[in-house]
């Protein structure tokens, strides 16, 4: 184990995944038409990834690379169940996980977030950047994010 990921772990120590996901996401049908997630979701919100989810539950989860792959003159028939990523082939976390253990499945299979799933059903997604701006945020190490005596840091400018 490396000396960095050594003390990103004694950072996190034993926190859960349900401490550091986040729940405030749109999710999309499968039935969507790939336009109407690009002019709907993915051009009004700054939200990459979606979760597909119908009456059954999370089917998969659809990003701004699927929609890529694509050709345009395709987007107004195909529905987003023809390119999203299926829930089998996607790797999960459950909220009593650890935080840890979730940073190194994101690392190791190369991935930019992870559902989180409790008897199979959606509760967030957590990404390395909710892991990472709690470590920053939670770093007692550093100055204080608002520099000495409670004033702003300098910007430099």
């Amino acid at each position: 184990m490396s000396y960095r990921h050594q003390l990103i772990e004694d950072e996190l120590g034993g926190l859960p995944v349900s401490r550091v996901m986040h729940v405030d996401y749109l999710s999309v049908s499968p039935d969507m038409s790939v336009r109407d997630l690009v002019e709907e979701r993915l051009l009004a919100r700054s939200q990459r990834v979606f979760p597909v989810v119908d009456a059954r539950g999370l089917q998969g989860i659809v990003c701004l690379e699927d929609v890529c792959r694509l050709d345009r003159d395709q987007w107004p028939e195909q529905p987003v169940a023809a390119i999203m990523t299926p829930l089998e082939r996607l790797h999960v976390v459950g909220p009593a996980d650890r935080a840890s253990e979730a940073l190194d499945r994101l690392a190791r299979h190369g991935v930019n977030q992870l559902p989180v799933l409790q008897d199979g059903r959606l509760l967030g997604l957590v990404t390395r950047q909710d892991i990472l701006k709690w470590l920053v945020l939670h770093d007692q190490t550093g100055p204080h994010p608002r520099g000495e005596a409670g004033q702003p840091p300098s910007t430099g400018l």
